[in-house]
């Protein structure tokens, strides 16, 4: 009975194993796969789960990375725009300040150059998918907010913010996903502020926080007179006075002839009644006189005239009561300060101001509007120098539009590149998996054709040992 038992417990374990290998190669080819739960090859199926972990990381930076790209390339297109817009508006201005352009023809440019102010603006607002592009990481309103006056753009503001919004595009490596507009149309390389008119004004010794062109406008509000020579400010001095700063009138007695003149400029002659007389120098700046009360004083008189300045168009002045070095002017509308130089202010008028390095595209194409159209009603010399500094200004914007056109180029390049790598480490970690996970059918059928065998000669072995009797050895 011993012997039996044994038989019998050998045969049932092998036609086991034969019933689960059996089983293990029918489930591998009907599913293809050699490893189908971890048991089957616990080593084999660990590579095949970090196979597949690998794989599925880089179809998630594959999709990162194809956002990342779209979004850059729209960007691309509106900075190509952009640029090509800008090539244009040196072209008409190029034109405007040969010389050839009378003011109405200047006007019609100034038309096309504002349509073209309009067209920029709306690509700097540019939105795909419900998301604005320029904005930083501040992607659900316009990044870009115009001030108008009558219709007309005065000054463009940008309100997103100076966050990137990095996206990891492949392992350790992220990609910012939208751009900074201030930083595709803003220079950002500060220089001494430069005073183009002839007011006398200059840079001051403080660093200024003003940016870009614009005009500081010199007042005048009142001419002091030193008491004792019955001369006195005139009855128009207020409004009339081009003067400011520190000037000398001096008056000269000929016998019946008296005149005054102002800064050694040319002689009036008065007759001691004039209550508003006007008296100019050399330069054409003009000082409203009062003479009636003129007792016979001869020589020379030191005056000094006081003002204001603005740089808001007027919106807010800042008294000049003493000529200093660094006198503060604050813009109401933005905060930024321009620290002036008053120590030789010498006359009244609108100044132009640049600060080269810190110009944006948009407030240069409004002062080159403005200008084409004399909305300030500047000489004709002065308007040719403001629309020629107005060219270096455009060519200074233009060139930081194209610089950053041409870095983002760079960028879109490096994640072509970075895409094929992604996409190769992929396919690669796909084969390994399969290499490790797919099944060969050929190698299958002879396995199940070898164990099928097996399987039916301990069958039959066993039938045949399990029958034996004791007449089998007679």
């Amino acid at each position: 009975m011993a012997g039996s038992g044994a038989i019998y417990n050998n045969v049932t374990f092998f036609l086991q194993e034969h019933t689960r290998k059996l089983s293990q190669l029918h489930e591998q080819a009907s599913s293809g796969a050699r490893v189908n739960r971890t048991s089957d090859a616990p080593s084999d199926a660990y590579q095949i789960l970090r196979l597949r972990a690998q794989c599925q990381s880089m179809e998630i930076y594959s999709k990162n990375l194809n956002e990342v790209v779209r979004s850059l390339e729209m960007s691309h297109s509106v900075l190509q725009e952009t640029a090509t817009s800008t090539t244009k508006v040196q072209e008409l201005l190029t034109q405007a300040i040969s010389g050839t352009y009378g003011p109405e023809a200047r006007i019609t440019i100034a038309e096309e150059i504002n349509s073209i102010l309009e067209h920029i603006l709306s690509l700097a607002n540019t939105e795909s998918l419900g998301r604005y592009l320029l904005g930083g990481t501040n992607t659900s309103a316009p990044p870009f907010e115009a001030t108008r006056v009558n219709g007309l753009i005065t000054a463009v503001e940008y309100q997103g913010n100076f966050d990137d919004l990095p996206v990891p595009v492949a392992p350790g490596v992220e990609y910012p996903g939208m751009l900074i507009g201030e930083r595709v149309f803003w220079a950002d390389n500060r220089q001494t502020p430069v005073f183009a008119g002839n007011t006398g004004a200059g840079p001051g010794t403080a660093t200024s926080s003003v940016r870009g062109d614009f005009y500081l406008a010199v007042t005048h509000t009142q001419t002091n007179y030193p008491g004792g020579t019955g001369i006195a400010a005139g009855t128009g001095s207020a409004d009339g006075d081009t003067v400011m700063g520190d000037h000398v009138l001096t008056v000269t007695v000929n016998g019946p002839t008296k005149t005054i003149s102002l800064d050694g400029g040319p002689q009036v002659t008065f007759e001691g009644t004039e209550q508003n007389l006007l008296v100019s120098n050399s330069d054409g700046d003009i000082a409203c006189v009062n003479v009636e009360n003129w007792a016979g004083f001869e020589g020379d008189i030191s005056i000094t005239a006081t003002g204001k300045l603005s740089v808001d168009d007027g919106a807010t002045f800042t008294d000049l009561t003493s000529f200093t070095d660094n006198v503060a002017v604050a813009d109401s509308r933005t905060g930024r300060v321009l620290y002036v130089n008053a120590t030789g202010l010498c006359r009244t008028g609108t100044e132009p101001v640049s600060v080269p390095g810190t110009r944006d595209l948009f407030g240069t194409l409004v002062t080159i509007r403005d200008a084409l159209r004399n909305v300030r009603n500047l000489p004709a010399e002065q308007q040719l120098e403001v629309l020629t500094g107005s060219l270096e200004s455009l060519k200074e914007v233009s060139a930081v539009v194209r610089r950053n056109m041409t870095s983002l180029g760079g960028r879109l390049q490096a994640m072509d590149i970075l895409k094929d790598n992604l996409e190769s480490i992929n396919s690669r970690a796909t084969e390994q998996a399969a290499m490790l996970e797919d099944v060969d059918i050929v190698q299958i059928a002879t396995a199940l054709a070898r164990t099928q065998t097996l399987y039916q000669m301990t069958l039959a072995v066993s039938s045949k040992l399990l029958t034996l009797s004791l007449l089998d050895f007679i």
